[in-house]
């Protein structure tokens, strides 16, 4: 059994004009904050939940795209969830648990797993200041131990 959780986030419109590894494609706030976050919750390994590509590793070069799941059709934004449900299973042992970062579109194949859903609810606004505020609770807390232990 992994106890370890796996993070997950979802895709966003601002990327790189040129291709690189994934997990520097894109460039907004709000990907980089839940970056941020996850690694701040001691979530060391993620993966970009993308409208082109589904279920993709940071390390990964892709090229940037313009594809949104807002966008898509529920036909789909069907197949793009059975894409992601696939990908999963493959990667992934079934008692896997996520800690997803995304809005529902991005959310909603990984109900079916063992998942957290800490911005279930919040619009963009509510989600980059639970964000940017989980960043500095970690930050004051680690300047904290550093003073504590004297370094």
């Amino acid at each position: 059994m992994n106890h370890k959780k796996v993070g997950l986030i979802g895709c966003v419109k601002t990327k790189q004009a040129f291709a690189c590894a994934a997990g520097d494609l894109y460039t907004s706030p709000l990907f980089t904050l839940s970056v941020e976050w996850l690694k701040n919750q001691g979530v060391t390994e993620w993966y970009i939940l993308s409208a082109e590509h589904g279920l993709l590793h940071p390390s990964t070069v892709v090229a940037p795209y313009e594809k949104t799941l807002s966008k898509m059709s529920k036909w789909e934004h069907g197949e793009w969830c059975g894409k992601i449900h696939t990908q999963v299973k493959k990667v992934f042992s079934e008692d896997q648990k996520f800690v997803v970062l995304g809005g529902s579109l991005y959310a909603g194949p990984l109900t079916y797993y063992k998942s957290e859903f800490p911005l279930k609810g919040m619009g963009l606004g509510q989600r980059l200041q639970f964000l940017k505020n989980g960043a500095k609770v970690a930050k004051v807390l680690t300047q904290r131990f550093f003073d504590f232990v004297g370094v």
